[in-house]
């Protein structure tokens, strides 16, 4: 929680920032044209974040509170992907097969990212 309790975000930047999070995840069952739905959603959501910090900041701190948040995002990418990665250690090195039977397949195949 280190990042964000550092950069003390507003309400209105943890919606957004959500927002784009949530639209940015792409599940492998979603269509090309749901993916590209997804992804123009997160371009409007990164605009509007923009718009309303240089407006709040003025052009140039606003420019860098959103890089800063940008930042945030990457770090919350990073977070899902280490976390991915120690998912998928446990359920094929540790402890193989009991990962599988312990949890629905759409929860491992989201837990994976993959499907098994």
């Amino acid at each position: 929680m280190g990042p964000f309790n550092r950069l003390q975000l507003s309400k209105e930047e943890f919606v957004l920032l959500r927002a784009i999070i949530f639209s940015h995840f792409v599940s492998t069952g979603l269509s090309q044209y749901g993916r590209q739905l997804l992804l123009t959603e997160a371009e409007n959501y990164s605009d509007i974040l923009m718009k309303m910090l240089q407006k709040r900041y003025g052009p140039l701190e606003g420019a860098k509170r959103y890089a800063e948040l940008l930042q945030l995002i990457e770090f919350c990418f990073n977070c899902g992907n280490n976390h991915s990665l120690l998912l998928n250690y446990m359920a094929y090195v540790t402890d193989p097969g009991h990962f599988h039977k312990s949890m629905p397949d759409a929860f491992v195949d989201l837990c994976l990212r993959c499907k098994t």
